[in-house]
């Protein structure tokens, strides 16, 4: 079976930039968000629980590990740097697309970004590539579109 088309693209000035085109980004693993809740609540001293009296959808986090990679060290420096700048801005949009669902998370705040092994091996080095855990703090999306 072949993969789904996938792709998670950030907007930008000028270009947009695909984080799973498999030339200088590759996608590794995914975390899609949970759904979670800003709640107020009231508790009674004589009353049993409490009462919900507000609830709205919390800001979400998305993210997962993408691979930088190219032929030679200098182009995984430059997917590298490439990636931080997209991933920087202070406010941004990220597209996730798989097999024809996507999602748009909007209002994206500037990601926190690390090397996923907390350092560089030497066989990622001589395999020119490196791996970085992505989190993105988001406006939570509720609802999916699917494509025809």
């Amino acid at each position: 079976m072949a993969d789904p088309a996938h792709a998670i693209v950030v907007s930008r000035d000028g270009d947009d930039l695909d984080l799973a085109n498999n030339d200088t980004h590759q996608l590794v693993v995914w975390n899609p968000p949970a759904l979670e809740w800003r709640k107020a609540a009231v508790a009674g001293r004589y009353q049993a629980g409490e009462r919900l009296v507000n609830a709205v959808p919390d800001t979400a986090t998305i993210g997962g590990v993408i691979r930088c990679m190219g032929d030679t060290w200098d182009d995984v420096d430059d997917a590298v740097a490439e990636m931080y700048l997209a991933l920087q801005q202070f406010e941004y949009t990220v597209t996730v697309t798989f097999a024809a669902v996507s999602e748009t998370y909007t209002e994206c705040q500037p990601a926190m970004i690390r090397p996923a092994t907390g350092q560089r091996t030497s066989g990622e080095v001589r395999s020119c590539f490196a791996d970085f855990e992505i989190q993105i703090r988001c406006t939570p999306n509720i609802a999916v579109e699917v494509g025809s």
